[in-house]
């Protein structure tokens, strides 16, 4: 009897236990409940803030792109071009709160693009950009313009006000120069400089020198099917695909068998 007593007792004693530690919880619980939680203020300084620091800041709303960029903005205003005048910012971009705007509504309506989103940067000015001057600190270029992107503005201009499916234009009116020779360049590399997309089509020989040359059919983004049309229908109607008369055949060359 003694081991069953022993076992009634200790169960008895367990279950006392185990009701006295549910009291004690739920007390526990209710004080808890009622004691009004803590929240600790988080500091944000613009001076020393991270990538990190400005993105909790984005994901509590105590902080906008456009927001930022006004404080960067001000601190430009105050110290590079007043106060101690730094100097050392020598273009703003005019677009940067428009564009802080726009990156503002974009994440909040699909979220950031990346841990960058939204946040100005400064770029030394030897960087090429698409809307802005690009200098290299030197002043008689302080209004230059990356040449690639000035052509492309202005062949994607003229295409559309007459309403073009592409540019034709001679590729290479004389010979061929030789590699690495330093005189004037000859090409009309147009396609090179833009980055559109272009096809070159054979286009006969020189007059004088008999060298052959193309033409370059020069078309708009992703444009490559309409350029391969028309450069097919050229050649079709040209036929100006042929052996040149300057270099016929050396002996060996044709032979039947």
């Amino acid at each position: 009897m003694m081991p069953l007593l022993a076992v009634k007792s200790f169960t008895i004693r367990l279950a006392l236990f185990w009701s006295r530690g549910v009291v004690k919880s739920l007390c526990v619980v209710a004080v808890m409940a009622a004691t009004p939680a803590l929240v600790y203020a988080t500091d944000f300084d613009l001076q020393t803030a991270t990538i990190e620091d400005i993105n909790k800041a984005f994901d509590a709303g105590a902080l906008t792109s456009e927001k930022l960029t006004q404080l960067y903005l001000n601190r430009i205003a105050a110290y590079d071009q007043k106060g101690p005048k730094l100097n050392s910012i020598i273009t703003l971009n005019k677009d940067a709160l428009a564009t802080a705007r726009q990156l503002d509504a974009e994440r909040k309506e699909k979220g950031p693009r990346s841990k960058l989103h939204g946040i100005p940067i400064v770029l030394k000015d030897l960087f090429d950009t698409k809307d802005m001057p690009t200098t290299a600190g030197f002043l008689p270029m302080k209004n230059s313009r990356p040449i690639q992107e000035t052509l492309k503005e202005v062949v994607l201009e003229l295409m559309a006000k007459y309403r073009l499916d592409a540019l034709v234009y001679p590729f290479k009116s004389v010979p061929p120069e030789p590699h690495m020779d330093k005189g004037v360049e000859k090409d009309n590399p147009f396609s090179s400089i833009t980055g559109l997309p272009a096809v070159l089509v054979p286009a006969g020989y020189t007059k004088n020198e008999n060298g052959p040359i193309a033409i370059e059919f020069l078309g708009k983004p992703f444009s490559e099917p309409t350029l391969f049309k028309l450069a097919y229908a050229y050649e079709q109607m040209s036929k100006n695909r042929k052996l040149p008369d300057s270099v016929p055949a050396l002996p060996g060359e044709r032979f039947s068998y």
